[in-house]
């Protein structure tokens, strides 16, 4: 591994760190990807996961115990995975393209993104507990434990609507930016990216009081919270942007990869999803250090974390990549085949 101040533009073929500067602005170099390495492919069918639009969400996998919960959304269909061994363990039908996954301990909670719907199912027996009417084009939704609330980013109507998760009622609808596409939880309160407007919104958890939008960027369409600050992926201008929480405003900026389209905090590190380069980078939260890229599949549009690896959904293979957590390297790659011509209806800090 090569450790080194990045100044000016160049191609990565091994592992770099850049140096961030604080809090007047960080160092923004322009990386231009390399090829790092093939990946190995398991069983590959062409399955993809969901597509790659300006209005989009990219979470759109859970762990749930010893499994993993896909949203296949071009197919009306959610696929369970083994954490294991990558194997299909089933698929069920969900209508209206069901795109953004939460779990509550209990049920999984399914955005229909083709309407106003969210469902609610149970994974233990695959029934559907319920589906309830949230706004337009719902994209993301999360659970957040301490209030036991389900929030879900409503992309066509500009808001997001807060359910009670013990039985889907609704406990408020709140305006928020335009196309709003990720959550992040901060303490007490609730950040919201704003992706058409190039926003984020602080809410109150408890009664979803908007506490203050600031600009973000172009079309912010990730956002994580490390425990101190907010980072927010910018898909338009490939910048991931460090956020003080107290008032949201920019710490700094750091360009990386082409197409970022989602990011994820792994308790210790972020890491950072570069669609149109197949590739992901971790970046050390603490001093700005940037290790990748890491070669991750077909224009990867999500990732989930087991709580010892990392998995990759690519849609533009139509497979799953498990990456070790410490050195980012493939160990696995896994076919999410097309559903069958008859499926059976389906009886997340």
């Amino acid at each position: 591994m090569s450790t080194r101040v990045i100044k000016e533009r160049l191609t990565l073929v091994l592992v770099s760190a850049i140096a961030l500067r604080e809090p007047s602005g960080f160092a923004q170099p322009s990386l231009a990807m390399g090829h790092i390495s093939s990946v190995r492919t398991v069983a590959f069918d062409q399955g993809p996961l969901s597509e790659i639009t300006s209005d989009r969400v990219a979470e759109t996998m859970v762990v749930v115990d010893d499994s993993l919960w896909i949203s296949n959304t071009n197919y009306n269909r959610i696929v369970r995975v083994a954490l294991s061994d990558g194997k299909i363990l089933g698929s069920l039908s969900v209508a209206d393209k069901p795109l953004g996954l939460a779990f509550d301990g209990r049920y999984l909670w399914v955005t229909n993104s083709g309407s106003n719907h969210i469902t609610k199912i149970s994974p233990d027996d695959e029934q559907v507990m319920g589906t309830f009417d949230v706004g337009a084009n719902p994209t993301a939704v999360l659970f957040e434990k301490n209030t036991n609330t389900i929030w879900v980013a409503n992309s066509g109507a500009n808001s997001v609507t807060k359910l009670r998760a013990a039985d889907g009622k609704s406990l408020g609808t709140f305006s928020v930016g335009g196309g709003p596409s990720a959550f992040a939880v901060e303490g007490k309160n609730l950040w919201v990216a704003n992706q058409k407007t190039g926003t984020v919104t602080k809410l109150k958890i408890s009664d979803g009081t908007v506490e203050g939008t600031c600009i973000a960027g172009s079309s912010p369409i990730a956002i994580a919270f490390d425990g101190t600050n907010l980072w927010v992926a910018d898909s338009e201008n490939n910048t991931l942007s460090k956020l003080r929480a107290s008032d949201g405003e920019i710490l700094g900026k750091l360009e990386l990869g082409n197409g970022l389209s989602a990011l994820l905090f792994d308790k210790h590190d972020l890491w950072v999803a570069s669609s149109r380069d197949s590739a992901l980078f971790k970046v050390h939260p603490a001093d700005g250090v940037v290790e990748g890229p890491f070669q991750a599949g077909g224009q990867p549009t999500a990732i989930a974390f087991d709580g010892s690896n990392l998995w990759v959904a690519n849609y533009g293979s139509g497979y799953l990549s498990k990456l070790d957590l410490h050195t980012g390297r493939t160990v696995g790659a896994y076919g999410l085949a097309p559903p069958p011509p008859l499926v059976v209806p389906p009886t997340g800090n």
